[in-house]
């Protein structure tokens, strides 16, 4: 695959939540969301712009207590809340 995208300068869409595996095929990202975009960035500055937390809290917090505006995406398993962040 990635010798027939360079050959015939064409793009691939992937869906994946792996940024690791993302690392080693694309130059460059987008983050969509609900069918929003969130981000198109070349995967470097993107990885320079986004910082992906988990955080942890003694009690449930409620969705409206982390409508920041930095914080791109909210998502939660049990305690443990993994926020991605501008």
């Amino acid at each position: 695959m990635i010798e027939e995208v360079d050959k015939n300068d064409i793009g691939v869409l992937i869906s994946s939540h792996n940024l690791v595996d993302l690392e080693k095929l694309c130059d460059t990202i987008t983050i969509v969301e609900d069918g929003k975009i969130l981000s198109h960035a070349c995967l470097d500055d993107l990885m320079g712009e986004l910082t992906k937390l988990q955080v942890v809290f003694s009690k449930r917090i409620k969705d409206k207590d982390l409508n920041i505006p930095n914080i791109l995406k909210v998502s939660n398993v049990g305690s443990v809340y993994t926020l991605i962040v501008d």
